[in-house]
């Protein structure tokens, strides 16, 4: 009688998890960013006012797979490429000349996220996905002046990640979320601190196929990243912000 009941409530939770879409989920969108707009210094060198770099199209993409299976985590990917140009004055040196020089300011990064699912959260009213985990950020940042003097840093960072995605009633399936990636540490001469808030508001179509759940969206939101960090010589303070735009699609069975 246990063994037939067992086998009962097992195969009840399977179905159920196939009919939400549960078992396996991918998810892909590309994000635009219009108009990012930069702020902070590098070493001291304001990146606005001292290297002239100006608003800037930031392009992105992120590539998520979900799973049914306990303590094993989710996985996120994201890649984003911000660059910026702009005209900085440069003073020649044993001179009393200055000159204007096309500048240069890109940050090429890569996040890998390990979440898992907070047991049960989905089973209150309106909240779809309630999510904790870690990630780490990697890429490279290039500064300076074009084809004169160009430096790159390599940077990286780990973080704390939580996300949380509620759907509203009476919107039409209008969902909204919002994402946090934060670190701050020390040590020894190095420190690091990074925050990253994204909130945004999304919108599927679903396609009418049975056993299978497969979607269509939209996306828009806001995000800002700020990052703090001094390793040996160089010391960082940035900030980025801008409104972005995406489309995205959902497989899952």
């Amino acid at each position: 009688m246990k063994k037939l009941l067992t086998k009962v409530v097992l195969a009840t939770a399977l179905c159920t998890t196939a009919q939400a879409g549960a078992l396996v989920d991918l998810k892909a969108g590309y994000d635009l960013y219009p108009s990012v707009t930069p702020s902070g210094t590098i070493s001291g060198i304001d990146i606005v006012s001292g290297a002239g770099v100006s608003k800037a199209e930031q392009t992105g993409y992120y590539v998520e797979f979900e799973h049914f299976i306990p303590l094993i985590p989710n996985v996120k990917f994201e890649e984003r490429t911000l660059t910026f140009t702009g005209t900085a004055t440069v003073n020649i040196p044993n001179t009393v000349i200055t000159a204007s020089s096309p500048s240069i300011f890109s940050w090429d990064h890569q996040d890998a996220i390990f979440y898992w699912g907070v047991p049960f959260s989905t089973w209150l009213p309106m909240i779809d996905a309630a999510d904790f985990g870690f990630g780490l950020k990697l890429g490279n940042m290039l500064a300076g002046i074009t084809n004169v003097s160009e430096t790159k840093f390599p940077l990286g960072a780990p973080y704390g990640y939580a996300r949380l995605h509620i759907t509203p009633p009476l919107l039409f399936g209008l969902g909204f979320e919002a994402e946090v990636k934060y670190i701050s540490a020390t040590y020894k001469s190095a420190e690091l601190s990074f925050a990253e808030y994204v909130i945004k508001a999304d919108w599927f179509l679903e396609a009418p196929i049975p056993v299978i759940d497969i979607a269509l969206g939209v996306e828009a939101g806001y995000r800002t990243t700020s990052l703090k960090a001094t390793i040996d010589s160089a010391a960082f303070n940035l900030g980025f912000e801008g409104v972005f735009f995406g489309v995205v699609g959902k497989f899952g069975i």
